[in-house]
């Protein structure tokens, strides 16, 4: 086992990116699953590497980067990186973090503490909810949200939750649930247009989210939807996106 090369965090940085590139390769010729395998996953790990970068930083370390993957280091980098994120985006985000330090482990990188454990720990925190503190009047707390979502008819409910846990526009949340079967596929919300023709990343979303999705027998038009929402949650459909 082996430390990242560079005398910065920065070029340690570039040596991980390095070491887990396998762009192009068959991943059944690959020794590990948890090598870097496309552009989307590169463009990822190298944001979570300078985010842990710049922790380490701040907290005034210096030397091997991969040292420094400790279980404090761990719990409490997630636990900063993530506290302005929902609960989907957090769990998304610590799990890219877990296969990033998997896929270093296979390039023969030390890391002595049991990362995979103290990750799970993290993410089975009953208070996982994290949210902006800084609130403005046009933000829905979570509690208020789905206590209040549960009085409607479920065919709202399950466009409601997609607007608020994944941030859709209210009109492209009703197309989604118009054609869930083109919409949802391997457990991800994929293909859906933003403005100006934009395609968003592929977002997980839940089993229990994705089967009330498909048992919609009825949709409602887009006006109707935002009549309902605002009765009942006192807010216009688009303050769930922004909640």
């Amino acid at each position: 086992m082996a430390n990242l090369k560079g005398s910065t965090f920065a070029k340690q940085s570039r040596d991980a990116l390095i070491r887990l590139d396998k762009r192009g390769e068959a991943k059944h010729k690959q020794k590990s699953a948890h090598y870097t395998h496309s552009n989307a996953i590169y463009k990822q790990r190298e944001a979570i590497l300078r985010d842990f970068s710049n922790f380490l930083t701040e907290k005034g370390l210096e030397g091997k980067l991969n040292t420094h993957i400790t279980d404090t280091n761990i719990v409490n980098f997630l636990a900063k990186r993530t506290k302005d994120l929902s609960q989907t985006a957090t769990k998304t985000y610590a799990r890219a973090f877990s296969g990033l330090l998997q896929g270093l482990q296979s390039a023969n990188i030390t890391i002595k503490t049991d990362y995979i454990s103290h990750i799970s720990d993290f993410l089975a925190q009953p208070n996982l909810n994290h949210y902006p503190t800084q609130k403005n009047g046009r933000y829905i707390p979570q509690n208020d949200f789905y206590s209040k979502i549960k009085t409607i008819n479920q065919n709202y409910q399950a466009i409601a939750k997609v607007q608020y846990e994944y941030g859709f526009r209210s009109a492209e949340a009703i197309k989604i649930a118009k054609d869930p079967d083109k919409y949802i596929k391997n457990g991800k919300i994929i293909g859906v247009k933003g403005k100006g023709g934009r395609v968003y990343k592929p977002k997980p979303i839940a089993k229990e989210l994705e089967t009330a999705l498909k048992g919609l027998k009825t949709v409602p038009a887009l006006s109707t939807y935002q009549k309902e929402i605002k009765s009942v949650l006192g807010h216009r459909s688009h303050n769930l996106r922004l909640s």
